[in-house]
Formats: structure tokens, C-alpha cells, sequence
């Protein structure tokens, strides 16, 4: 409401009167009808009132809008995650690897929620991940060492590549 006061106080302080042009088409001839309105001291104080509330309208939009814009672009890059000890959320970047306890302040200020919770693991289930992790691995090698007693690589100088040769 301040800025508002402020911008009467700043229209009231100029001329009494102002005049506008009015510009009508363009008639036969190619003369143009020009119409000069004087408008009174509370309608020039209307008038900037309205084109200085328009744009105050106006800023507040596009600020609400590159908040949202914001929020969306960074709904990928933070991670709300669960902390099981304090029993509440904190909240990842994964782009800086750096956490806070707190929401990002754009996030605080929009209505915009991040929905997407980061998996927490329990210990026991975080256990069994690795164990699946290691398992593949060993799998992986055991069958990459029964191939090489298998399997030979061999060289054709004719297409000069290689084809692999099953010796069982």
C-alpha cells in the first residue's frame, strides 16, 4: 500500500492540467484528424494512478512467475530426503553435493512443494543392496573365467578381424 501512496503524492505534485492528442484515421484527402483533450487535475491523477497500479501488477506477475519458473527448474536438482534420527526431512542438491535442513528460499516463498522423497535405506536394507551388488560382480567374473577355459579369440588375417571359436 505504501508504493501506491507514494505514486499520488508523486502525480499530485506535477502540473494541473495535461493534455492528450488523440490521433483518429486517416480521411480521404490523407489528412489526419488531430483532437487535443485537456483533462482536469483529478483525472491526470486517475489516470497515472491506474498506469502506475498496472505496472505494479504487472512486476508482482512476472516476480511470481520466474519464482515458479525457479522451482521448476530445480525440482531435478533437489532431493527432499527423510532423516529417520531426527525424524524429519532434509533437503539434497545434487548438482553442489551439499544438504541443509531447510528448504531453498525460492521454495519457501512459492507454494510449490518438492513431492518427490528420496528413497531412505534401513540399515538391514542398505546391507542387502550391497550384498546384491557384490553377487553380481562375483557372478559376473566366475562367468567371464569359464568362458576364457571355453572360448578362444581368434584373428582372420583374410578379413583382418576377429570371431570368437567355442573349443568344447
Amino acid at each position: 500500500s505504501e508504493p501506491v501512496h507514494e505514486a499520488v503524492d508523486k502525480i499530485t505534485s506535477n502540473s494541473k492540467e495535461t493534455s492528450a492528442t488523440i490521433v483518429e484515421g486517416k480521411q480521404g484527402d490523407g489528412k489526419v484528424n488531430v483532437t487535443k483533450v485537456v483533462l482536469s487535475e483529478e483525472d491526470q491523477i486517475e489516470k497515472e494512478l491506474l498506469e502506475t497500479c498496472a505496472t505494479m501488477v504487472q512486476c508482482a506477475w512476472r516476480q511470481r512467475s520466474a519464482q515458479l519458473l525457479c522451482c521448476r527448474l530445480s525440482l531435478p536438482i533437489i532431493e527432499k530426503i527423510y532423516d529417520p534420527r531426527s525424524d524429519s526431512f532434509y533437503y539434497y542438491n545434487v548438482r553442489l553435493d551439499t544438504s541443509r535442513w531447510y528448504p531453498p528460499k525460492f521454495f519457501q516463498l512459492s507454494s510449490t512443494r518438492i513431492s518427490n522423497v528420496a528413497p531412505t535405506y534401513s540399515r538391514n536394507m542398505a546391507g542387502k543392496i550391497i550384498q546384491c551388488c557384490v553377487r553380481g560382480r562375483l557372478g559376473r567374473k566366475k562367468v567371464r573365467k569359464m568362458l576364457v577355459e571355453v572360448v578362444d579369440k581368434v584373428h582372420d588375417p583374410t578379413t583382418n578381424s576377429y570371431y570368437y571359436f567355442n573349443r568344447k
